[in-house]
């Protein structure tokens, strides 16, 4: 699970690519409309853990 403090920088380098290649501008907005899609990527974490995730990688 995610833990905000231990985020692997690997784990950063895939939503970084996740945003490019889905072109996201708003990657949060992004989650909160797609959260399905974004599970589909991250099946271990909830969509507020996703969201999470890619507020401290994206920041």
């Amino acid at each position: 699970k995610v833990e905000e403090d231990l985020v692997p920088s690997t784990q950063c380098s895939v939503i970084r690519k996740f945003v490019r290649v889905f072109d996201i501008s708003d990657a949060i907005e992004w989650i909160h409309m797609n959260c399905p899609i974004a599970k589909i990527y991250f099946p271990e974490e909830s969509c507020e853990q996703v969201e999470k995730l890619f507020k401290f990688c994206l920041q």
